[in-house]
């Protein structure tokens, strides 16, 4: 395998990807009813039946 510049290195550790946009208040509710047993589909319904936003804007 070809050696990787530590300048490319340094580059990848700086950027370590897309940068989270859930609050982790959201991110928690979904832990929440995920360990409650609950499937993705009842997951989605009830964020939108709460009126959480999605990362985007959008309904679950």
């Amino acid at each position: 395998m070809a050696k990787i510049s530590p300048e490319a290195r340094e580059r990848k550790r700086q950027s370590p990807g897309r940068p989270r946009s859930l609050s982790p208040a959201t991110e928690a509710r979904i832990r929440e009813l995920r360990a409650g047993g609950s499937g993705l589909a009842v997951i989605c319904a009830t964020l939108t039946a709460e009126g959480v936003p999605t990362a985007t804007g959008g309904r679950w």
